[in-house]
């Protein structure tokens, strides 16, 4: 009798030790995931200041159109300034893609 208890609690106690080492890895992978995700942004941040403060337009277009689409807000600061000098530039396009990512950046949510 008080070895089916033994089995019976080992047993109950193993089950919770593979739960707990399965549930470790869900959360090693996913946070493994999630930094992969804040890294991806990071970089394109970066390349996207270093396309703006570029003199090909092209260049800048691609800047702004990743600006405007990551809206990250860490990044207010470092690019306003350049962005306000691009929505007063001679090129109409550059100019709309500064002033849509100007709106973007301001109505991104706050840090």
């Amino acid at each position: 009798m008080i070895e089916n208890l033994l089995y019976l609690g080992s047993g109950f106690l193993l089950s919770v030790c593979l739960f707990l080492a399965f549930a470790a890895l869900r959360t090693y992978r996913s946070a493994k995931q999630d930094r992969e995700k804040i890294e991806w942004v990071y970089n394109q941040i970066k390349r996207a200041l270093a396309q703006i403060e570029s003199e090909d337009e092209n260049e800048i277009l691609a800047g702004l159109q990743t600006i405007a689409m990551l809206s990250e807000p860490t990044i207010r600061f470092k690019a306003l300034s350049r962005l306000t000098e691009l929505a007063q530039s001679d090129n109409p396009l550059i100019k709309n893609y500064a002033k849509v990512a100007i709106q973007k950046l301001i109505n991104s949510p706050k840090m």
